[in-house]
Order: C-alpha cells, then sequence, then structure tokens
C-alpha cells in the first residue's frame, strides 16, 4: 500500500529507487526489451496490413494503394505518404493536447527513414512518367500507447509493406496507355530499417522504455539502422537524442552496438512471421529478447 502511494506522489523518486536496486518498474533488466508480436495482415480491408505489440504498447498500420498522376516535382516516382493517428479506446494519451505534435513527430520520424534508407525504390512505383504512378497510404493507428510507439510504427509500416500486392499493368509507351492484368506484384524492398528507443534516468540506460519512463527520464535517444549492414557500419538512418543528459563517444557507441542486437532481432521475427503468414500458418506467439 506504501509503495503503491510513493509511486502515485513521488513518481521519480520511486522509479530511482527501483533502478538503484539494478531494475525496472516491470521487473525487466536494464539491457531486456518487452515481449514483441506480429500479427500480418489482420484488416481484411486493406492492401496489406500488421499489428505490433511491444508489451502493452500496441500499433496496427493499414495500407490502401491508388493509381494517381505523379507529382510535378518528381514526374517518374511514386508516392508513399504516412497517416499517424490515435485510436478512440486507446491511451491517456488522447486526452493529451499535444497528441496532434506526438502523432507529426511518430509521422516524420517514420518518413525520414523510409526516405533515408531507401527501402523502396520509388521509380519502380511510376507505370509512366506524368501520367500515372503508384500511391502508398500507410495509415498507423497507435491502439495503445506505453512507449517507444516510433519502434513500433515503423515496424508495422515494414511488416504490412511486405504483406502489400500491387496489380501488374500491361504498359504501351508508344501511346502512354496502361492495360490492367490479372496479376499481381510484391513491391520490391531493398532493406529494413530498424528502429530503437533509449532512455536515460539517472545514468542508467534503458532500452524499449514504457511510457512512464520516457516521461520521466533525463534524455530520449532514438537510432536507426539496416541491420544486413556490417556491424562496424557507421550507416545511420535516424539519430535523435532530446533532454539534458550528455551523449559522449563511449555512450553513442553503446546504444549502436544494443541498437544492432535489437535490429537483428526484430529483423528476424518479422521474417520469421511474414513467412508463416505466406504459408497460411496463422499460429503467432510473443518474442522476446535480452541484450
Amino acid at each position: 500500500m506504501m509503495a503503491e502511494l510513493f509511486k502515485i506522489l513521488q513518481p521519480l523518486q520511486f522509479i530511482q529507487t527501483i533502478l538503484n536496486s539494478g531494475k525496472r518498474a516491470d521487473g525487466r533488466k536494464f539491457d531486456e526489451s518487452r515481449h514483441v508480436l506480429i500479427s500480418c495482415d489482420c484488416v481484411t480491408s486493406a492492401n496489406g496490413s500488421a499489428l505490433i505489440k511491444f508489451g502493452t504498447s500496441s500499433v496496427i498500420c493499414g495500407i490502401t494503394t491508388s493509381l494517381v498522376k505523379p507529382t510535378t516535382i518528381k514526374p517518374d516516382e511514386g508516392i508513399i505518404e504516412i497517416d499517424v493517428r490515435f485510436s478512440n479506446t486507446g491511451s491517456n494519451e488522447l486526452e493529451n493536447p499535444d497528441r496532434t505534435t506526438i502523432s507529426g513527430y511518430v509521422r516524420e520520424c517514420v518518413r525520414k527513414i523510409l526516405s533515408h534508407s531507401k527501402c523502396i525504390n520509388l521509380k519502380q512505383l511510376c507505370l509512366i512518367p506524368r501520367k500515372y504512378c503508384w500511391k502508398i497510404m500507410l495509415e498507423i493507428i497507435c491502439l495503445n500507447m506505453d512507449g517507444s510507439i516510433v519502434d513500433l510504427s515503423l515496424l508495422a509500416s515494414l511488416v504490412a509493406l511486405k504483406q502489400c500486392n500491387l496489380r501488374k499493368y500491361e504498359i504501351d509507351n508508344e501511346f502512354d496507355l496502361i492495360t490492367m492484368t490479372n496479376e499481381f506484384e510484391k513491391i520490391n524492398i531493398r532493406t529494413y530499417p530498424m528502429l530503437c528507443t533509449f532512455v536515460i534516468i539517472d545514468k542508467h540506460l534503458l532500452i524499449d522504455p514504457t511510457m512512464n519512463e520516457e516521461e520521466l527520464s533525463n534524455s530520449i535517444i532514438r537510432m536507426a539502422i539496416d541491420p544486413d549492414q556490417p556491424s562496424d557500419s557507421d550507416c545511420i538512418y535516424l539519430l535523435e537524442a532530446t533532454g539534458s543528459c550528455t551523449i559522449d563517444e563511449n555512450l553513442l557507441k553503446n546504444i549502436h552496438m544494443k541498437t544492432m542486437k535489437r535490429a537483428k532481432f526484430l529483423r528476424s521475427v518479422m521474417i520469421k512471421y511474414t513467412e508463416k503468414q505466406q504459408n497460411n500458418d496463422d499460429d503467432c506467439q510473443f518474442e522476446t529478447m535480452q541484450l
């Protein structure tokens, strides 16, 4: 009873006391992530979808596709748009007036990583320059926001893209005409960038933080890398640090090492369950790792 009262009245002191004992409030070790669940094609009306959970934090992404006219700025490329919003039955963050800012931040992070990693060749999404291209709309819904929401949103986007099927068209370049066929093809995804979020609370580095840990942290660090790159690669698609802590070279190397291990794990889980989906195997279990 007193512990619960202490947690409510002095949340920062409570979490500091827990961390000083060598564990986290949910019982995890500092370098231990939560269980991961991936469910593919869970939205029947979408052209590719995915539900991702890290513990109680959950995100769903559905894709819609349409043929549109390319933009005048990039007339020979397809279009990828991202929308992020919160479920009406989601977390307490729904009552937060900053939720529009949060959704905008998540959207921009996912957009940056997909763009910087060049995981999709947008030119391959163009059928006829200046006339026809594919527009891929990623609709991300945060069902329950309990930390690492950007990590979840990126992973959900990649899994959904992996399930997406585009109709094939016969192209007449002489007359700039396209003819629909009955065949479909997958989107060519060249790389699978993964994101990992860390927080620092009183010099303790925690991976895959809960919302409470993020809110009480001194700093939040996010790093996105390609798990297929060599471990010593300096290819980083996103690196953001907010808060008051100084990020020195040793800390950055430690974060990079942990991010690489986490990224490889998430990549393997993604491949495992997307292949199960292709084999019509609906079995989906929690996966976990410890760095």
